[in-house]
């Protein structure tokens, strides 16, 4: 990553001359040598308009190498004047991905594509953060059981709890939640330390009780996920 920034760093530094040359019109091998000249200077003197222009081009550091996405189709040019059309070096489909040069201007940026060979401003307007790519979460699995003795099926995880259904010996229940939501009762009677788990009747969560008093027995068997589809 640190010889991508550099690299990208690098190339900032000869689009930054570039951008400066185009909006002053000159050629960017030109803009150079005046640039080690110092003539550069005597010229932005000479033409106030000129040195206008260029000021508002300016480096930020932060940007450097970071992505943005087109919100729409975008034209690039070579200019940071976003024209006139015979500068046009380029069009960007909508949700097309672009580098960040850091090389800015108010309202204007300029990117590039090292894929198309392609470098120019924008209008920053048509430019969002790239959108993170996540990774799909898998589906949860369902739970299921199978009753191994005839089961009641009630409101709450209680004896108390009033009687909706009951389930027969050898059916498939499903699991209201996964994992499953399961409930040890206290240990004193009615429930005796039961342990509970909520299930899916008739279209309701509804409770049947897993084992036997104290946790001792299993009422019912949990599948593989395999035989879980309705």
């Amino acid at each position: 990553m640190s010889n991508y920034n550099s690299a990208v760093r690098g190339l900032t530094a000869a689009l930054l001359s570039v951008a400066v040359a185009g909006t002053a019109g000159l050629n960017p091998t030109r803009a150079a040598d005046l640039a080690s000249t110092g003539q550069a200077n005597q010229t932005s003197e000479a033409n106030p308009l000129l040195s206008q222009t260029n000021a508002d081009i300016s480096e930020n550091v932060n940007l450097i190498g970071q992505c943005r996405q087109t919100n729409r189709s975008t034209e690039v040019f070579s200019t940071s004047s976003l024209g006139p059309a015979a500068n046009r070096v380029g069009t960007l489909t909508a949700n097309s991905q672009v580098t960040l040069t850091g090389v800015v201007a108010p309202g204007r940026a300029q990117v590039y594509r090292p894929d198309a060979n392609l470098v120019g401003w924008v209008n920053a307007a048509f430019l969002a953060a790239c959108a993170t790519a996540t990774t799909p979460q898998p589906a949860a699995q369902r739970v299921c059981y199978r009753a191994e003795v005839a089961l009641s099926v009630r409101t709450e995880p209680t004896i108390n709890a009033p009687l909706v259904g009951t389930i027969a010996v050898g059916e498939v229940v499903f699991a209201a939640n996964s994992p499953p939501n399961v409930v040890t009762a206290a240990a004193a009677a009615p429930n005796l330390g039961r342990q509970w788990v909520q299930i899916t009747f008739e279209g309701t969560s509804r409770w049947i009780a897993r084992t036997g008093p104290n946790q001792v027995g299993s009422n019912v068997t949990q599948l593989p996920a395999a035989q879980c589809r309705e």
